[in-house]
């Protein structure tokens, strides 16, 4: 921010209610322009965006409603009906469109009335000369369908629901043998009582626990999850696609896997009565709680 005035106090700017209200709003990352901001008491700063240094991760679409308003320029003049595109939750107009301009198939939807309907509209150009931006309309579906909604959340947030062409052309790794070969170095839990700590519901089991009485002084607790290392190699298709989603993300009626279903509700999930590989850590306690020994390893377990 460029600053004018007597001093560098930034607290007391505010949105100057002249500049174009289409700079102001939005994600930061789709200002392509100066904001400028003033104080509405006198004898207080001003100040100009002048750039961008940084910003979120591009959104790809905006989800919002349209509204059809009529104007009349004289008397004798058709009436004009202009389009105008409001992102959810806000009352500035992001887009403007004539009606005479609006697509065929967008036209249809329109004209059976907006009320209660939801579009989408992706960024296609926003220069520093345009006060509103370029903009592809998408019909979306009706507010209260849960799918609408679903898709909202999903493409605002640039969830993908399925995996890129390079991930599914991928070959999945095969289940492991544990071979003897297989086993070195790991620490083996399978003749111990493991339990999962996850939901009936769950798909994909990623925790486990076991507590082991060593005698009348002491106990080891012991915490497990997935060796997925195992099977995702670094800089694969499935590791380069899991950097990327960071997580799975969990939805009232869906999940969206982090990696493809076969590894994460198969191979790289701990199925009870199934042999898996796994890093664990493992805690010698007293019988009050105090922590004795720590160990952190690979292991093998069967919950």
């Amino acid at each position: 921010v460029k600053l004018e005035g007597p001093s560098s106090e930034l607290d007391d700017l505010k949105v100057n209610e002249k500049a174009p209200q289409d700079e102001l709003i939005g994600d930061i990352e789709n200002v392509d322009s100066s904001a400028r901001l003033t104080s509405r008491a006198r004898k207080r700063d001003k100040g100009c965006v002048v750039a961008i240094l940084s910003g979120e991760k591009r959104r790809s679409k905006i989800f919002g409603t349209l509204e059809l308003m009529s104007k009349k320029t004289k008397k004798t003049a058709p009436e004009r009906k202009t389009l105008m595109f409001r992102r959810l939750r806000s009352s500035f107009a992001l887009a403007v469109m004539r009606m005479e301009n609006c697509p065929p198939r967008l036209r249809k939807v329109v004209e059976k009335g907006v009320k209660g309907k939801v579009f989408s509209v992706a960024v296609v150009k926003w220069l520093t000369t345009m006060y509103f931006p370029l903009v592809n309309y998408e019909y979306a579906g009706e507010m209260m369908d849960s799918r609408t909604r679903r898709r909202i959340v999903l493409e605002s947030n640039n969830v993908p629901e399925g995996f890129p062409d390079f991930v599914e052309s991928s070959t999945l790794p095969k289940a492991v043998e544990l071979v003897p070969e297989e086993l070195e170095g790991r620490k083996d839990f399978r003749a111990t009582r493991v339990f999962t700590i996850d939901p009936k519901t769950a798909r994909d089991l990623d925790d486990a626990l076991s507590i082991t009485e060593v005698d009348d002084n002491f106990v080891e607790v012991s915490v497990h999850i997935a060796d997925v290392s195992y099977f995702v190699k670094p800089d694969s298709a499935f590791d380069l696609e899991a950097r990327n989603r960071a997580t799975s993300v969990y939805l009232i009626s869906r999940v969206i896997p982090m990696l493809p279903r076969p590894l994460c509700e198969d191979l790289c999930s701990l199925n009870p009565l199934v042999d898996r590989l796994s890093f664990s850590v493992q805690w010698r306690m007293d019988r009050k709680g105090n922590i004795i020994k720590t160990w952190f390893g690979k292991s093998v377990i069967c919950s």
